[in-house]
């Protein structure tokens, strides 16, 4: 299923612009700046968000129980990658309201 265009902005030059994403492998949102041609990479959708944070508890639940009775465990290779894309969409997050604030710090009719 396509994506819907969203307004973005560039977290390289602060441009804002109108594109449709593309996803990358662990869902991010991809674009290319129209102005500066970098590319973009904007957080995660909520479903993705949602789906992440659902692994993550049930590993943490899984290691915990296997804790419990005495096993050790360790998270496994989604486990990790869960857990390293939350921390990127988190970053991602400040970064795009950074941007915002940058853009409307320069161009204050776009507010």
């Amino acid at each position: 299923m396509a994506l819907p265009e969203i307004d973005a902005i560039c977290l390289h030059c602060h441009h804002a612009f109108r594109e449709r994403p593309s996803r990358t492998f662990l869902g991010f949102q991809q674009f290319t700046c129209p102005h500066c041609h970098r590319e973009v990479v904007y957080p995660l959708t909520s479903g993705y968000r949602t789906t992440y944070w659902v692994l993550v508890a049930v590993m943490a639940l899984v290691i915990i129980v296997s804790l419990a009775q005495g096993r050790l465990a360790f998270p496994g290779l989604i486990g990790i990658a869960a857990i390293w894309a939350l921390d990127k969409d988190r970053r991602l997050r400040r970064e795009v309201v950074d941007a915002q604030v940058a853009n409307a710090s320069h161009h204050p009719a776009a507010r």
